[in-house]
């Protein structure tokens, strides 16, 4: 059985699990942080067929996303799930010009070719649309599509998670590589998705890669009303608000496309207020709705406004999706069922070099490392050694001065500091006899120490009761002290002649040092 992460359990990686799940070749765990996601504030409109937008592979995608919807539901059914996150109740598309309806109902009629499931497409005038959704002012006529659906994104991806039996664990967490092997949450896979929309570039980072996607703020208000809304079309004038209702009375009304606010999840009053004034102008009784809540998402949007999907370049078992915008629920099902279809070694009706992923995930030409830095002193009179007695933290027994360098300060200056600071000495001389410490390769992280040798110095030794009481040893002793193993084997360097090099490479997978390296220079 082959063990699959998701990260992410919006519409994408909720889909990929619902599908992976129909294969008992495949063991599913689903991660999700939880936070700021997408869908789960997402009230969706399923009505892409009067886009007027050029890119036709996003048109093309997007209108077998609406057709996609028919499979979903019915696969769910036939599992045995409730599906009323989706209701096919009809849109309405308003314009401020006659001539733009007449304009988009052209485009529609010729696309109701290729996609049947437009259904009846109308003209109707105010009083024939009161017959569908009284009360609904602003216009003369409006553009009618019998086939436009709205889906609740909440309740659409706890009924994939749900049905697909998936093991969900809500927690943040990371992607490693560990000599060739993908690990998630301590735990090794053999294929991982990723599926975390507007935080797939802080996934990546650390991996040396540059994602194109930004995050894009969504807004909407929901009421509660004393109507049977159970059958009323969507409504969408023109500009960014949308009039959605759902079953039992309810009203969502959105949302907006804020791409200048990042991460910030904060309902802003002034903004859903604002929009709420439109609303009244196309729908008077919202006056006398009940406030019931506001939801905040953030979307993600790449730079040409294209979604993508496929294999991470350079990562063959990591598959990611990206950039799905604000048609997120038109496309996500869609673009997660091919997300399983390809671990799976399938196919499907699109196709991945027409979403090239490679254009938005980019792996740097240099990648920045994290070193940390430390000096050690090995205070050494005649055939005597300055050693501490440390007795805090994990690292006790004997050890030689030393510490952190503070910047700005230099090696040398911290070198004197660190000495004067833990056994009362100032040194008068200081030699840099060798480099060692730590590397961890999968991290990029150093941890970088810089030997020095003092054999002249001044002052008095007094403790200190942080770091341990200081006490002069005879070499010939060192063998018998209670010392970690790296300082014993590493204390004769620095009074032979040359200099040295030390290094110890940290395998992350079995959280030990794999391999030590020591080479000496005369």
């Amino acid at each position: 059985m082959k063990k699959v992460a998701i990260i992410g359990a919006g519409i994408v990686g909720s889909t990929v699990a619902y599908y992976l799940s129909k294969n008992p070749a495949y063991q599913v765990t689903v991660f999700d942080q939880g936070i700021g996601q997408a869908t789960k504030a997402a009230a969706g409109i399923i009505s892409p067929w009067f886009s007027k937008r050029r890119n036709k592979v996003w048109y093309r995608m997007a209108r077998l996303g609406a057709d996609f919807y028919l499979d979903l539901v019915a696969d769910l059914q036939k599992d045995g799930f409730a599906t009323e996150f989706y209701q096919q109740t009809g849109v309405f598309v308003l314009k401020k010009k006659e001539e733009s309806l007449e304009i988009l109902y052209d485009l529609a009629n010729q696309r109701r070719k290729e996609s049947p499931i437009i259904g009846d497409l109308r003209l109707l005038s105010q009083a024939e649309a009161a017959e569908c959704f009284p009360n609904l002012k602003g216009f003369d006529r409006l553009l009618y599509a019998s086939g436009g659906a709205r889906v609740e994104g909440l309740l659409l991806t706890q009924t994939l998670l749900v049905a697909s039996g998936a093991e969900v664990l809500q927690k943040k967490v990371s992607l490693d590589i560990r000599d060739g092997a993908f690990w998630v949450d301590s735990c090794c896979f053999d294929q991982v998705i990723l599926a975390t929309g507007a935080w797939l570039p802080e996934l990546l980072k650390p991996l040396g890669y540059q994602v194109d996607i930004r995050p894009q703020k969504g807004q909407l208000r929901d009421y509660q009303t004393a109507l049977m809304t159970d059958d009323y079309p969507v409504v969408m004038p023109e500009g960014e608000l949308d009039i959605i209702p759902f079953q039992n009375g309810k009203i969502s009304m959105g949302a907006t496309h804020e791409n200048e606010m990042g991460y910030d999840l904060k309902v802003n009053q002034a903004m859903l207020d604002e929009m709420e004034q439109e609303a009244l102008y196309y729908f008077p009784s919202l006056s006398q709705a009940k406030v019931v809540s506001e939801r905040v998402g953030i979307r993600a949007y790449t730079s040409d406004f294209s979604p993508f999907f496929g294999q991470v370049p350079n990562l063959p078992q990591v598959l990611a999706a990206g950039g799905l915008g604000s048609s997120g629920l038109t496309t996500g099902p869609l673009i997660g069922y091919h997300l399983a279809q390809m671990v799976q070694g399938k196919s499907g009706s699109l196709n991945p070099a027409d979403y090239p992923i490679e254009r938005y995930i980019k792996k740097e030409k240099w990648m920045t490392e994290n070193i940390l830095n430390w000096v050690n002193v090995c205070v050494k009179k005649g055939n005597q050694v300055l050693l501490l007695n440390r007795q805090h933290d994990d690292f006790k027994g004997w050890i030689q001065p030393g510490g952190k360098v503070e910047f700005p300060e230099s090696f040398f200056e911290a070198a004197r500091r660190e000495l004067k600071e833990e056994t009362g000495l100032t040194a008068l001389n200081l030699e840099l006899k060798g480099i060692s410490g730590f590397t961890n390769p999968s991290k990029k992280e150093r941890y970088v120490y810089y030997d020095f040798l003092c054999t002249a110095f001044e002052g008095q030794v007094r403790g200190n009761d942080h770091e341990g009481e200081p006490k002069w040893w005879k070499i010939s002793e060192l063998d018998q002290i209670d010392m970690q193993d790296d300082i014993r084997e590493r204390l004769p360097l620095y009074w032979r002649k040359g200099s040295f090099e030390r290094i110890h490479y940290w395998n992350e997978e079995k959280h030990c040092i794999g391999e030590t390296k020591t080479a000496l220079y005369d």
